[in-house]
């Protein structure tokens, strides 16, 4: 009884010491998790602040420099009249620039620094002049300042004609400077790199600008695989070891509107753990003191509990074998052990009375449980099928399809074709246990096969249609129909001598597939009429507008077939396609409730005849978002007036706020105004058109969606 008591004692002390350990442990380990992943939500924070601050900053740099391409002065093309006033914006500026240069078509540049030469050879330079606008260069070594700068330009023109480039010149330590704005939390040192891995601005002492953090003899481990690794998402976190062997972490995130700039954090890893060692330190002695004083507890008590627990532990011993009958009973005044013998007793008798009881019901259990899992598979299989089919576009494999799925499900069957009927002509399009070119070059009749509205067993008889399929026992016909059209039927038989019929489970589950299929059928054809009659009834409405529009002939659909190449040549999915496509085709629906005397006036509107016909676009907008299919396109037809100055209607919205649908169905609708007959204004050529809408660039249009339309004008304007 002493290894009992010594168990009885010590057991509870090393369970919990073992307890508190592991719980230590896993406290430790969830602790440092915790702390490594707030860290890192905190940094990745940070990072991402300090990102939309250098973007928001580069992007003031584009829009000041844009703006200066739009004035009169820079548009001049005249240095001398112009210098005064880039002088006065330079020093005037919030974005800190070293100078703003005037580049003439040649590539000859003067400064306001007092300084001037050539830069034809600059990449900034050749990407301008090209037509492209809003131009980012990398970091370089300014030739004049002698420190490294970067370089926003764009082209100026006056008309269509390009008078030069202006390029606004920033010293590249103020890209970190607007960084530094947000605190990187606990960072060892920060950078910000351009594609190539080379620092173009940093605050850290160890690095200086133009070092590539990519070259291996940094001695960085890692660094190198990490960064063209992490070069290839927005936002990353790599771990890396320094030249002192220290663990480090790299966060890492792009800087959208640059050249491929990315900002960079380094942590040292200790960060991770510090706040968590000192909560696992005092969780460990608050914990040690716990268990010694639970270990004098267990002592103290234990020699209370020991005897009953002896007299329990003898009790035990009486049973043995099959004998459940009480030797003895033991000598204690403890009434509670003796109901624990009774009850024990009786419990041990009734678990062995139902032992093979139980035996029985797991026999029956397992065989349950195996006829569950088939159904459950089958069940599975029934609802992953109707994806696959409507993808079908071919009633054969349609046909096929549906035939291979019951096939598997139907367990009875040894055999099975199916076959279409139609014109009156038979076709066997697959089969199981039969040759499928055997069965088809049978001398079968059409009229031969029977023909069921529904799940049907029919039993082998002699006639013209058995006769080919001799040694069947019964068949199974299902029929595969809508409510208007029979696409085929499923032959499903049991061969002779099986001894075997189809279970009325079987035809209970043909008759729930068959009932399934016909309702999937006739809602399949119920939307394809419904979306044809939809097309035919938009398309008819809107050729009776322009029928009743006396200057705008087929002015809707030929809007609609340029969006349709515009799209087409900005690569936009089908999806998007169709939604510009169907918003350009009803751009102008709201006429249809505007009076016709106004719309057909055959002279200019008055003022207040314009306000009437300007609330068209609007009123399209209310009609359509009622319609739910129609409400992903009503805002592109209620902002198709807009102007990218912000002067035009309902709204006043500008730039980048207008919708681009609506951006490009306002370039369509322009084109195809201008080479129409108007009573007040005679048509344009083509010529004419395009100059028009290049002289607009920026002011009515989107000056990509003109640059666009200009290079692939012959594409698009094709009949």
């Amino acid at each position: 009884m002493k290894s009992i008591k010594r168990y009885i004692m010590l057991n509870p002390i090393i369970f919990l010491t073992l307890f508190f350990v592991i719980s230590l442990t896993v406290n430790y380990l969830s602790l440092t998790e915790i702390s490594k992943s707030k860290i890192i939500e905190e940094n990745l924070k940070d990072l991402n602040s300090g990102k939309k601050l250098i973007e928001a900053w580069v992007d003031s740099a584009k829009k000041e420099n844009y703006i200066l391409s739009l004035s009169s002065e820079v548009k001049s093309g005249e240095w001398d009249y112009m210098k005064n006033y880039l002088v006065s914006v330079a020093n005037n500026s919030e974005n800190k620039y070293a100078f703003i240069m005037w580049i003439d078509p040649e590539g000859n540049y003067y400064g306001t620094h007092g300084f001037n030469g050539y830069i034809g050879d600059r990449s900034y330079f050749t990407e301008a002049k090209s037509g492209v606008y809003n131009i980012v260069s990398e970091v370089i070594n300014s030739r004049s300042m002698q420190k490294p700068v970067f370089v926003v330009s764009n082209p100026v023109y006056d008309g269509n004609k390009l008078t030069g480039i202006i390029s606004s010149v920033i010293y590249s330590d103020t890209l970190f400077g607007k960084a530094e704005e947000v605190s990187l939390s606990n960072s060892i040192f920060s950078s910000v790199i351009n594609s190539e891995g080379t620092i173009i601005s940093s605050k850290n002492k160890n690095f200086i600008l133009n070092v590539n953090l990519k070259d291996t003899s940094l001695n960085y481990k890692n660094l190198d695989k990490e960064l063209e690794n992490l070069s290839k998402y927005d936002l990353g976190t790599a771990k890396i070891i320094s030249p002192e062997n220290n663990r480090l972490y790299l966060f890492y995130v792009k800087i959208d509107g640059t050249p491929g700039w990315a900002l960079l954090n380094f942590l040292p890893y200790s960060v991770f753990t510090d706040s968590s060692n000192k909560i696992f330190i005092i969780s460990f002695s608050v914990s040690l003191i716990f268990i010694i004083i639970f270990s004098f507890y267990l002592y103290f008590t234990g020699k209370k509990i020991n005897k009953n627990i002896e007299i329990l532990s003898e009790d035990i011993k009486i049973f043995s074998g099959n004998n459940y009958n009480m030797q003895t009973l033991p000598d204690t005044n403890i009434k509670e052990f003796h109901s624990i013998n009774k009850n024990y007793l009786k419990m041990t008798e009734e678990i062995y009375s139902n032992i093979e009881e139980i035996n029985v019901m797991n026999e029956d259990l397992e065989n349950t449980i195996t006829e569950n899992k088939i159904l459950i598979q089958k069940i599975y299989d029934l609802t992953n099928i109707f994806p696959e089919i409507i993808s079908l576009q071919n009633n054969d494999d349609f046909l096929k399809k549906f035939f291979n799925i019951i096939y598997n499900f139907i367990s009875e069957c040894d055999r099975g074709f199916v076959i279409s009927k139609k014109n009156k002509s038979l076709k066997f399009i697959d089969s199981r246990g039969y040759d499928i070119h055997e069965i088809s070059s049978a001398d079968l009749n059409y009229n031969d096969f029977p023909e069921v509205s529904k799940v049907t067993l029919i039993p082998y008889e002699k006639n013209a249609f058995f006769s080919v399929f001799e040694h069947t026992e019964e068949f199974m016909i299902i029929p595969i129909s809508s409510d208007k059209n029979n696409y085929g039927y499923i032959y499903l038989d049991i061969k002779m001598m099986k001894n075997k019929k189809f279970s009325q489970e079987s035809v209970n589950f043909a008759e729930y597939f068959n009932k399934i299929i016909k309702v999937f059928l006739s809602l399949n054809e119920f939307n394809s009429e419904e979306s044809s009659i939809h097309k035919s009834i938009i398309i008819s409405a809107i050729r009776n507008m322009d029928a009743n529009d006396n200057y705008e002939n087929q002015h809707s659909e030929n809007v609609a077939n340029i969006c349709l190449k515009i799209s087409k040549i900005l690569n936009f999915s089908e999806e998007k396609t169709n939604r510009l496509y169907w918003a350009a085709l009803i751009h102008d629906f709201g006429k249809l409730f505007i009076d016709r005397s106004i719309i057909n006036k055959p002279t200019r509107l008055t003022p207040d005849e314009y306000e009437i016909v300007k609330t068209h676009s609007e009123i399209a907008y209310n009609i359509l978002y009622e319609n739910e299919s129609l409400r992903n396109i009503a805002l592109f037809v209620k902002y198709h007036h807009e102007r990218y100055d912000g002067k035009g209607y309902p709204e006043g919205l500008s730039g980048l706020d207008i919708p681009l649908e609506s951006r490009i169905i306002a370039v369509a609708d322009s084109w195809d105004s201008m080479i129409q007959n108007k009573p007040y204004k005679r048509k344009m050529t083509e010529e004419e058109a395009l100059g028009e809408m290049i002289n607009n660039s920026g002011r009515q249009f989107d000056p990509f969606l003109i640059q666009i339309f200009k290079n692939n004008i012959s594409y698009i304007i094709k009949k």
